[in-house]
């Protein structure tokens, strides 16, 4: 599957695969654009030179090498400004965003809210005039992140937070883990419907809506917004367990 597009709130929003497996997420507004996670420098020149896009700021959700590496080439090429949380291991930042911070790109209002669990200085942003969150590894289509250096509260806390924003937003998680995420929801919760059929979607047509769902469609079938489910509790036999330790042990099976 190629780049995928996507269009809302006067943005066009490019998911574009750099690595194995990554997106970066290009956002353009009249002829210039925001680039979010760039783990690859190359790919993210092409979209920008074929939508004739002028790049004006680089958005880093967490320190990690396949969500940084293109960075630096970009900077340079561009010179451009890198924001991103305050976190000595990521390098060339030249403005580090607190939660809940309010800045203005291309035309187009943005808000930093902090997400740890994957790692302890997460952040995620937030898009609203496009009903758009760009997750990084918080959430990934139908899962979480790995508890690398942050806590299993600190995700559940994460998400539960991410889950009170509005059901139309579209979230854009960092990878494409779809099939592999939705294998195990189902194992866990083996009678959700809507997680079989969010599969087959993609896996018949590799639905882009699939794999970038709105928040509404990640309630229904992701197991780590779902700790309080029935099914799920009886399932890993913790029906009396609290909802920090059933997303502990439906991230240690995911493992």
């Amino acid at each position: 599957m190629n780049n995928l597009r996507f269009s809302s709130g006067g943005a066009g929003i490019m998911a574009v695969r750099v690595l194995s497996d990554n997106f970066a997420f290009v956002v353009g507004r009249v002829g210039e654009a925001v680039v979010v996670d760039p783990g690859e420098a190359d790919p993210v020149i092409r979209v920008l030179d074929e939508e004739g896009l002028r790049l004006r700021q680089i958005l880093v959700t967490h320190h990690h090498a396949d969500h940084t590496g293109g960075c630096r080439a970009l900077k340079k090429r561009y010179d451009v400004p890198v924001a991103a949380p305050q976190d000595p291991r990521i390098a060339d930042v030249d403005m580090t965003l607190e939660d809940e911070a309010m800045f203005t790109l291309c035309g187009l209002e943005w808000k930093a809210l902090a997400t740890p669990g994957h790692t302890r200085s997460h952040m995620a942003y937030y898009l609203r005039a496009a009903d758009a969150l760009f997750t990084g590894d918080a959430l990934i289509n139908g899962a979480c992140g790995r508890l690398l250096d942050g806590t299993a509260a600190q995700m559940l806390a994460s998400l539960r937070r991410i889950a009170s924003l509005p059901d139309e937003t579209r979230i854009f998680g960092g990878h494409d883990y779809l099939s592999e995420n939705m294998r195990f929801a189902l194992r866990v919760e083996p009678d959700n419907a809507d997680a079989r059929a969010r599969l087959e979607a993609y896996g018949d047509a590799r639905s882009q809506d699939a794999l970038f769902a709105l928040l509404r469609e990640e309630k229904k079938t992701n197991p780590f917004l779902r700790t309080t489910s029935d099914s799920i509790r009886c399932l890993l036999n913790m029906k009396q367990a609290d909802d920090v330790a059933v997303l502990a042990e439906l991230r240690r099976r995911k493992d």
